[in-house]
């Protein structure tokens, strides 16, 4: 399962913007929902909570060998990757990314169609790629914000 994870987030682009992402074949079909740039003050900590989540759980796939990267640096003892431990993980991730984006869909009912029927795999690409789309436009949208207020 490492190795086809691996291979799909490789490949990828990561977009830059909003129209660029759903041009992605990943994302075909993806509903309308709140834009990074748009996200309330609730919603921007429940993604702060939700990135949390997810990095803590990446890391643990990432130390086990779950990515099995051959350019990282290895350590000098080889990490036992752990099938069932694995999919637990990608599983979390999946079960909280889920929560974050029903909630700033548009449409909870076009969400569920966009997400239904796809595998553990699958899912686990598309809301890492999503997520992570999100924490990098968040950051540009703060950042920008932050040489506004310093202009004045």
């Amino acid at each position: 399962m490492a190795e086809n994870t691996k291979n799909t987030t490789d490949n990828a682009k990561m977009p830059e913007t909003w129209d660029e992402l759903k041009e992605q074949p990943l994302f075909a079909g993806l509903p309308d929902m709140a834009k990074p740039q748009e996200l309330n003050v609730a919603q921007s900590a429940e993604f702060s909570v939700t990135w949390q989540r997810i990095s803590e759980r990446n890391g643990k796939l990432g130390d086990m060998g779950f990515f099995d990267d051959d350019k990282a640096d290895k350590p000098k003892k080889k990490p036992k990757y752990d099938e069932s431990e694995a999919v637990i993980l990608m599983a979390e991730i999946v079960q909280y990314a889920d929560m974050f984006y029903r909630e700033i869909a548009a449409d909870e009912k076009q969400w569920d169609e966009f997400t239904r029927g796809r595998t553990l795999e699958n899912l686990y690409v598309l809301l890492v790629s999503l997520t992570t789309f999100y924490s990098v436009a968040l950051g540009k949208s703060s950042a920008s914000k932050t040489r506004l207020e310093n202009a004045e």
